[in-house]
């Protein structure tokens, strides 16, 4: 329960601060932040928290280079059963 609260605040907080910097620096208005806007921000901020990055989806490099170089082989068992190494699978496996 203590950890909710304090994720709450810190989000509140980091809200607030994002658009007391928009409503301020930015635009320059002496207007007090909207309380509808902080609450918008901080649900915007906590899909975004939650949100999967590209790194838990998208293959490193030196893997993405290895799934390239497997396109100059030649039409064979050899290259289909290495691109389905990749999703742990085989040909045999298929039927």
């Amino acid at each position: 329960m203590l950890f909710i609260i304090m994720f709450l605040l810190i989000i509140f907080t980091l809200s607030y601060l994002i658009c007391w910097i928009v409503y301020k620096k930015a635009f320059k208005s002496h207007k007090k932040v909207s309380k509808i806007l902080v609450f918008i921000v901080a649900v915007g901020l906590i899909i975004f928290y939650y949100t999967p990055y590209s790194l838990y989806l998208e293959p490193s490099f030196w893997r993405f280079k290895q799934m390239c170089e497997l396109n100059k082989l030649p039409d064979n068992k050899e290259k289909y059963n290495k691109i389905l190494s990749y999703f742990d699978l085989s040909l045999d496996s298929l039927d």
